[in-house]
């Protein structure tokens, strides 16, 4: 069981990508609080040291907690990697049921994913939304448990198909290969009220164009989506206030689409790409 941190605000960015990275200890003095970042800034967050007096003033059920809630711009999301982990699973099937790494996206549930065993790093986590809540769940005392790089990024999704992987699709006249589906943030869950994304659909197949069919699309009348062409020009606009937007094909291998809540929220969209050869 997790048990929630008092929610204070800490190390609020000056905005300068440059600045140097912040190193934090789980279980230290930021422990329960939050932390925001501007696009660029990154940091480090460590378990180093657990001891028997942390043990029982943590301890409430049979994990103890720490934890740090990183937030950053609304058009950003946040990128975590384990740099190492030394939290042995206990299980035969990996799974982990002792010390373990708790990482989600608050409201979202869902999302959330345990990290434990005892290797040199590489795991990570890619958030979806600009929220990210990192706790530590630990019942015996242990030095070096992990440490976590993380970065702010754009909120940018890169979607394709390159033409060796290719395939005809039957029902489109034989002209239209596999694409892929164009979701929102946990859809159908309400998507939060101050998120922005850019998703580019792209192919290497100069001789291609994009196709986007929407096939659930519930927004806030405050929401929008915007379509542009490979070469910058806006194809389309639509808000909540529309049934749903229209078929959209771009003149070339490309289409950047954009979605803002602008305040609102909803059960999101949910879209289908193709990629149509031209002859």
């Amino acid at each position: 069981m997790i048990r929630r941190g008092v929610t204070c605000l800490v190390g609020v960015s000056s905005g300068f990508t440059n600045s140097p990275p912040r190193v934090d200890e789980i279980c230290g003095t930021h422990n329960g609080r939050k932390l925001y970042l501007d696009l660029g800034d990154r940091g480090t967050l460590r378990a180093s040291f657990v001891d028997d007096a942390l043990l029982q003033q943590e301890q409430r059920t049979s994990h103890a907690t720490c934890s740090l809630e990183i937030v950053t711009c609304p058009a950003c999301v946040i990128t975590a990697t384990f740099k190492y982990l030394n939290l042995s699973s206990c299980s035969t099937d990996s799974s982990c049921r002792c010390d373990y790494v708790w990482i989600f996206e608050p409201p979202f549930e869902s999302s959330g994913s345990p990290f434990c065993g005892n290797n040199g790093g590489g795991q990570s986590y890619r958030s979806l939304t600009r929220t990210l809540h990192v706790s530590y769940l630990f019942s015996t005392k242990r030095r070096d448990a992990f440490e976590i790089e993380y970065r702010a990024e754009r909120n940018k999704q890169v979607l394709g198909l390159t033409p060796s992987t290719a395939i005809t699709k039957s029902g489109f006249d034989g002209n239209a290969t596999r694409g892929g589906e164009l979701v929102s943030p946990f859809f159908p869950a309400n998507y939060p009220r101050d998120i922005g994304i850019e998703y580019v659909i792209t192919t290497m197949d100069q001789k291609s164009n994009v196709q986007v069919i929407f096939t659930d699309f519930q927004l806030s009348s405050s929401s929008i989506i915007e379509m542009y062409d490979w070469n910058g020009q806006r194809l389309q606009v639509s808000s909540g206030a529309s049934f749903r937007p229209p078929i959209v094909i771009s003149s070339g291998p490309s289409l950047i689409i954009r979605f803002y809540a602008n305040g609102g929220f909803g059960l999101g969209f949910k879209a289908v790409y193709t990629f149509l050869t031209k002859w």
